[in-house]
């Protein structure tokens, strides 16, 4: 059977079904107007970044979590979509094939990653020493899969 005739077939059966009422009238098209915007059942707790500093001399710091919290209105929220591509590079890197961490990409993702750190780390802890980044997962347990070494901040 070719393309077009599927096509048909579907179009007549769609015509030949009984249709359903929205009901209300004006109430009706306005839902049509409005989207579900559910698209997920519920949302998981995401991956967190966390970053230390070394001093010189000094003995590593304390884990610091540098992911920001999304926030902003809904439209023209510039700084929301922002921490929001954070959140998903972060993601990214976790989610990626335990198999294939030569992947294509995963190696721009870690750099992405460790520049993002390091801006976290500069504007956290200042310009001297070393850092380390490490993502947690939700309820702050290290993930060691997704971890740097020292590198100069």
């Amino acid at each position: 059977m070719s393309m077009p005739a599927i096509v048909l077939v579907v179009a007549v059966l769609a015509a030949l079904t009984a249709r359903r009422s929205l009901g209300g009238g004006l109430l009706g098209r306005l839902r049509a107007l409005l989207p579900a915007w559910r698209f997920f059942d519920a949302i998981e707790p995401t991956p967190r970044l966390c970053v230390r500093v070394i001093r010189p001399g000094d003995s590593p710091g304390r884990w610091i979590d540098v992911m920001p919290k999304p926030k902003g209105g809904f439209f023209l929220a510039s700084d929301r979509n922002l921490v929001l591509a954070m959140y998903a590079l972060v993601e990214r890197l976790v989610s990626s094939d335990e198999d294939a961490p030569d992947a294509p990409g995963i190696a721009v993702t870690y750099a992405q990653i460790t520049e993002l750190a390091r801006e976290r780390a500069r504007l956290e802890l200042g310009d001297s020493g070393l850092f380390q980044w490490c993502i947690t997962d939700h309820q702050g347990a290290r993930l060691e899969r997704a971890r740097s070494e020292f590198l100069p901040i």
